[in-house]
């Protein structure tokens, strides 16, 4: 099975709608040693600069609408989000929350 392309549009309304998961699949802070990526933890829409919630991924609404980045899904059902050259997050829909 092929990579299939994500709206991004759609993938940020779900995150609003606390139905995704998140971990790092690629981050600059983990080559300098700060370790983010090993769990799934829930994805959350920041609102702004300093808008920090403490247990869950927080990811800005600029994410889903820069020029340069894209979202798609793999064959195992995670979905990538791809930001820029050194910042990817691997998704996944929430099983307990369904489709």
């Amino acid at each position: 099975m092929k990579n299939r392309t994500v709206n991004r549009g759609w993938l940020k309304r779900m995150v609003e709608a606390g139905n995704v998961l998140a971990r790092t699949s690629y981050s600059f802070d983990e080559m300098t040693g700060e370790k983010i990526g090993d769990k799934w933890i829930p994805a959350r829409i920041s609102t702004g600069y300093g808008d920090f919630t403490p247990g869950v991924y927080n990811l800005s609404d600029w994410y889903f609408k820069c020029h340069g980045g894209r979202a798609w899904r793999n064959d195992d059902g995670t979905i990538e989000l791809y930001i820029h050259s050194n910042l990817y997050i691997a998704l996944q829909v929430n099983p307990k929350l369904g489709k």
